[in-house]
């Protein structure tokens, strides 16, 4: 929630993250995250390789 914005090195950061949790068995999973982060998500087509949250306690939940 407190992160601003995303640049493209951020984005790929992300997607590095997201895809060795997922060589794993594992998934990455983005909370509370802001309007503007959800543009530029959708604006790159990344939206959809990451499960999105609107806070914490639903994300974690997903887990189980």
């Amino acid at each position: 929630a407190s992160v601003p914005f995303v640049d493209s090195r951020g984005l790929e950061v992300l997607v590095e993250a997201n895809d060795t949790l997922a060589a794993g068995g594992r998934s990455l999973k983005l909370c509370s995250i802001n309007e503007t982060i959800r543009e530029v998500l959708d604006l790159t087509g990344l939206a959809t390789r990451f499960d999105h949250y609107d806070d914490m306690n639903s994300a974690l939940r997903s887990f189980h």
